[in-house]
């Protein structure tokens, strides 16, 4: 039995052809999820697409108040829960008031949600800076992660099997939080 089969899961910040959050969606469906993608742009059908269908896109500016709202209505509508949400999208905040520590802690308690974080270091995305490939390449690992990579350590997260873990930032940054103690080339 697949992993993921019967899950509904919203996955945010899907738009781009060779991000995390279609690496995420791909690999979510693979395993027997249901996906709403979520962008800001027309190219999330396109995603949707290619992923199947399992996945419907959704366009969603989640800088904009209520936003949110579309992409949980389609999964309510197209099938009937939210089960996992994958918040994938931009990489800044605007968001204000959400203390982690205590929400997530309420969240845990009371609905037994676990609320946890990727935090990923340099990807080799299209969006992938030059200076940031580079700084990738002198690190311990020697080289940018996938998205592929990161999809996986969200998909761990998102897995029952990860049920005890709340509150927790897992780093895939390749090294790169560690000191600067690996060889120089």
């Amino acid at each position: 039995m697949a992993r993921f089969a019967d899950r509904v899961v919203i996955v945010t910040g899907a738009g781009a052809p060779d991000g995390i959050g279609a690496a995420v969606a791909k690999g979510l469906v693979a395993e027997g999820a249901r996906v709403v993608l979520g962008a800001t742009s027309e190219r999330v059908h396109q995603r949707a697409a290619e992923v199947g269908p399992a996945a419907v896109g959704v366009i969603a500016d989640l800088t904009i108040d209520g936003a949110s709202d579309a992409l949980v209505q389609a999964a309510m509508d197209r099938w009937g829960r939210v089960d996992v949400l994958v918040n994938n999208a931009g990489m800044t905040s605007v968001a204000s008031g959400w203390d982690a520590g205590d929400d997530v802690a309420e969240l845990s308690l009371a609905d037994g949600v676990t609320v946890n974080v990727v935090a990923p270091g340099y990807v080799a995305t299209g969006s992938q800076l030059e200076f940031e490939a580079a700084a990738a390449a002198a690190g311990p690992i020697g080289r940018s992660a996938t998205p592929d990579e990161i999809a996986a350590c969200v998909m761990f997260l998102a897995h029952e099997s990860a049920s005890f873990v709340t509150g927790s930032a897992l780093v895939a940054d390749g090294g790169h939080g560690l000191p600067e103690t690996w060889p120089r080339p």
